[in-house]
C-alpha cells in the first residue's frame, strides 16, 4: 500500500508538504524529475496539433490561499504572474504604493520607496482606479442589472453652470433610481453608469462624494421624520395625562391610566409599546418636577426661618431649644398672614427645623469663641506688654545702680509700687512682679559671678590681700590692671563690699584670738607669780621679783608694761587678802572663850579660804586648758578660712552667693576703736 496516497485530480498540494509525482509543486519547491516530455524528445509521429495551453495555472489552499503553478518552467509562486494580470492590477503594480490588509481586514497602503505608510487611499494610487474604472466592464455577479449600451447610442454631455447644481442632478438622479442606504457603490454605480446624469460631475471622486453626501442627507431625513413622529406623540401624550387633573399624581400607573384612555383616539393611535415608553418618560419627568419644587420649597422654609433666627437677636449661644422654640413662635414672619391662611413654615418638617437651629447655633457659638479668643489673645497681648514695661522698669533701675546682686524685693519695692505696670500686673497669670524681679537678679548672679572670678584672680595675681584699710579706688585699678575689657562699676562695687566684709570679719577674728591669747599669757604670768617660792609678800617689789621670773617663758610672753600690770594686780589683791587675815586676828585677843570660840572658827575658815584657793586653783588650770584649745580651733578655722581651695569652691557654691545677697549694704569700712580689743586696765580679774 502506497503511504503518500495521491490526491484527488486538481487538487493542489499545500505548502510544507513533500512533491507527490503528477502533481505540480508549492513555490519554492523544485520541479519534480519526470514530469512532461524528456528533453529533446520530438513530438510523436501522426499527432495532430492542439490548442495551447496556459503556462499559469492558479491552485487555491483549503485555507482560502492562491498560489499559481507554471506547466513549462514547473515552478511554483505566490504571486500572481504578469501573463495572469489585468491592466489594473499592471498598472497598480509599476505604482510605488501597494495594499496591504491587517488581521482584522482593514486596508493600509505602504510605498515601497519612501517607507511611508498611511490607512487612507494614496491620491496616486486612486487616480489608477479611476482611470480604469471608467472602462471597467459591470461583472456579470454584481446584483444590478446590466444595462447594454448600443454603439448607435450618441452620449450627448451634460453641463451645468456650478458644481452645486451638477451635484444636486447627481442626488436627484440617485433618487429617482431609488438607491438604498445600504447600497455600495459599486452597486449603485453599475446601475446609473448609462444614466446621462451619471457625467454630471467630471471626476469619479466628485461621484462618490455625492454619493456619500446623498446617502447622509436621506438618513438626516429619515432620522428627522422619525423625531418629529416622536415629538409628535410625546406632546400628544403629556396633553392626554395632563387632562388628568387632580388624579396625575407621581403614584400614578399605566395600567390605570389605561383604563382611562381606552376609547381615546389619540391613545389607540400610539403603539402599545410606545405607549409605556412615553408613560415612562413622563412620569419620570413629571416626579422630578415634583421633587425640584418640594426641593425649592423646602429650601425657601429653610431660608426663611434662618432669617427668624437671625433677626431674633435673644436667641444666644446658650439659649437652649425649649427656649428657643418660644422665642421664634412669637416671630411675625412665623406666624400666619392672616387668620384663614397657613404660613409655609408650619409645614416644615421637624428634622428641618432642628438641623437648621442646630446649624445656626453652631455659627453662635463659633462667634462666641471667637469673640472670646479675640478677648483672650488681647488680654495676653496685653499682660506680655505689661511684663515687657515691667522688665523695662527693672533694667532701668538696675543700670541706675539701685537693683545689684544683692538687692531684696523690700528694698525696690518703693522704686515700683507707683508704677502703672506694677499695678496692672497684680492678679494677672504668668510671670507675676517678684519672679521678674528673680529673674533679672539670676541674670546679674551670672554676671556677678564672671566679674568676681576675674576679681579674684586679679588679687590672687597680684599677691596683695584685701585688709579693712584697702579703698575701692585701689581694688578698682587692681582689677583694671588685670581684666582690661570692660565691666560694671555697680557689679565690682558689689565684690569689694563682700571682700570688704570677710576682710572685717577675719579683722575681728583676728583681734579675738589675740585677745584670747594675750589672756592666756596674762594668766600664765599671774599663775607664775603665785606658785613663786618663796611666796611673795604685799612688800615685794617688782624690781626684787623681776630677776626670779626673768628666765621663764612666761615672761618671755608679755611686754614690760603687761608685765608690771599683772604685778600690780596681784600685789593688790596679795594686800587685801593680808589686811582681811589681820582683822580677824584682832578679834581674836578679846575674850579666851571667845577666842577659843573665834580659833576654832578661823580654823574652819581657813580650811575654806584653802579650800577656795585649791578650787580657783583648778579653775585657772582649767581655764587655761580651755584657752589653748580654743586656741588651736581657731588656728585650725583660720587656716581654712586663707585656703584659696575654700575660695574656689565658694565660687561654685550658688548658696553661698545667695547668702551674700543678704550683706548689708552699710558695711563699716574700719572697726571703731572702741570695738578694737580692751585695754589691760579694763581686764578684770576674771578675765585674765
Amino acid at each position: 500500500m502506497n503511504p503518500w496516497p495521491i490526491p484527488p485530480s486538481g487538487m493542489p498540494m499545500m505548502p510544507g508538504m513533500p512533491p507527490i509525482p503528477g502533481m505540480p509543486p508549492m513555490p519554492g519547491m523544485p520541479p519534480i524529475p519526470g514530469m512532461g516530455m524528456p528533453p529533446g524528445m520530438p513530438p510523436v509521429p501522426g499527432m495532430m496539433p492542439q490548442q495551447k495551453e496556459p503556462e499559469w495555472i492558479a491552485h487555491t489552499k483549503p485555507d482560502g490561499k492562491v498560489y499559481y503553478y507554471n506547466r513549462v518552467t514547473q515552478q511554483s509562486t505566490w504571486e500572481k504572474p504578469e501573463e495572469l494580470k489585468t491592466p489594473l492590477e499592471r498598472a497598480l503594480s509599476a505604482c510605488p504604493w501597494k495594499e496591504y490588509k491587517t488581521e482584522d481586514g482593514r486596508k493600509y497602503y505602504s510605498n515601497t520607496v519612501t517607507r511611508e505608510t498611511v490607512w487612507k487611499v494614496p491620491a496616486e494610487y486612486q487616480a489608477i482606479i479611476d482611470r480604469f474604472e471608467v472602462i471597467m466592464p459591470p461583472t456579470p455577479a454584481d446584483p444590478a442589472p446590466l444595462v447594454p449600451v448600443s454603439s448607435n447610442v450618441v452620449v450627448i454631455p451634460v453641463n451645468f453652470d456650478s458644481r452645486e447644481e451638477a451635484e444636486k442632478a447627481f442626488k436627484q438622479m440617485l433618487e429617482e433610481a431609488d438607491i438604498g442606504l445600504d447600497w455600495t457603490w459599486e452597486q449603485t454605480m453599475r446601475k446609473v453608469i448609462n444614466n446621462p446624469m451619471y457625467r454630471c460631475l467630471k471626476t469619479l471622486t466628485e461621484r462618490k462624494q455625492a454619493f456619500q453626501s446623498y446617502v447622509e442627507d436621506k438618513k438626516n431625513s429619515i432620522k428627522q421624520a422619525a423625531e418629529e413622529k416622536l415629538a409628535y406623540e410625546r406632546d400628544s401624550f403629556a396633553v392626554l395625562l395632563g387632562s388628568l387633573g387632580a388624579d396625575l399624581t407621581i403614584t400614578l400607573r399605566y395600567k390605570k391610566m389605561a383604563e382611562v384612555f381606552a376609547e381615546d383616539p389619540v391613545f389607540l393611535s400610539i403603539e402599545p409599546e410606545r405607549r409605556m415608553e412615553l408613560f415612562e418618560e413622563f412620569m419620570t419627568e413629571f416626579r422630578k418636577k415634583d421633587a425640584d419644587e418640594k426641593r425649592a420649597l423646602r429650601k425657601e422654609n429653610v431660608e426663611r426661618f434662618k432669617h427668624i433666627l437671625k433677626t431674633t437677636t435673644t436667641i444666644t449661644a446658650t439659649t437652649t431649644w425649649q427656649e428657643a422654640q418660644q422665642l421664634w413662635a412669637s416671630h411675625p414672619d412665623f406666624l400666619p398672614p392672616s387668620p384663614n391662611s397657613v404660613n409655609p413654615l408650619h409645614s416644615m418638617e421637624a428634622i428641618d427645623i432642628l438641623v437648621t437651629f442646630e446649624d445656626h447655633m453652631k455659627h453662635l457659638e463659633a462667634a462666641f469663641f471667637e469673640e472670646f479668643d479675640a478677648k483672650r489673645k488681647a488680654e495676653k497681648r496685653r499682660e506680655r506688654q505689661l511684663r515687657d514695661e515691667f522688665r523695662s522698669l527693672l533694667d532701668r533701675l538696675v543700670e541706675e545702680g539701685i537693683i545689684h546682686v544683692h538687692s531684696k524685693w523690700k528694698e525696690i519695692y518703693p522704686y515700683v509700687a507707683e508704677e502703672s505696670c506694677y499695678n496692672e500686673m497684680l492678679g494677672q497669670p504668668g510671670s507675676n512682679p517678684l519672679e521678674l524681679f528673680w529673674d533679672v537678679l539670676v541674670g546679674l548672679e551670672d554676671r556677678y559671678l564672671s566679674v568676681r572670678k576675674d576679681a579674684l584672680e586679679a588679687v590672687r595675681a597680684s599677691g596683695i590681700d584685701i585688709t579693712v584699710q584697702t579703698s575701692f579706688s585701689e581694688f578698682e585699678t587692681l582689677f583694671k590692671n588685670f581684666n582690661r575689657g570692660r565691666y560694671d562699676q555697680n557689679t565690682l562695687k558689689q565684690i569689694f563690699d563682700e571682700l570688704m566684709h570677710r576682710a572685717i570679719a577675719r579683722s575681728k577674728d583676728d583681734e579675738k584670738r589675740k585677745e584670747r591669747r594675750t589672756r592666756k599669757r596674762l594668766d600664765a604670768f599671774k599663775s607664775l607669780l603665785k606658785h613663786l617660792s618663796p611666796r611673795l609678800t604685799s612688800v615685794a617689789t617688782w624690781e626684787k621679783v623681776k630677776p626670779l621670773v626673768k628666765g621663764t617663758d612666761e615672761y618671755g610672753d608679755l611686754e614690760e608694761a603687761q608685765r608690771v600690770y599683772v604685778f600690780d594686780r596681784f600685789l593688790k589683791k596679795l594686800k587685801a587678802r593680808e589686811q582681811a587675815d589681820e582683822s580677824s586676828s584682832s578679834e581674836e585677843s578679846g575674850d579666851d572663850g571667845e577666842k577659843s570660840r573665834k580659833r576654832k572658827s578661823s580654823g574652819r575658815e581657813r580650811d575654806l579660804r584653802r579650800d577656795d584657793k585649791k578650787r580657783r586653783t583648778a579653775e585657772d588650770e582649767r581655764d587655761s586648758r580651755r584657752d589653748e584649745r580654743d586656741i588651736r580651733k581657731d588656728d585650725r578655722r583660720d587656716g581654712s578660712r586663707r585656703d584659696e581651695r575654700d575660695i574656689r569652691r565658694d565660687d561654685r557654691d550658688v548658696r553661698e552667693t545667695r547668702e551674700v545677697r543678704d550683706i548689708p549694704r552699710d558695711i563699716p569700712r574700719e572697726v571703731p576703736r572702741e570695738e578694737r580689743r580692751p585695754s589691760l586696765g579694763e581686764l578684770e580679774e576674771g578675765e585674765l
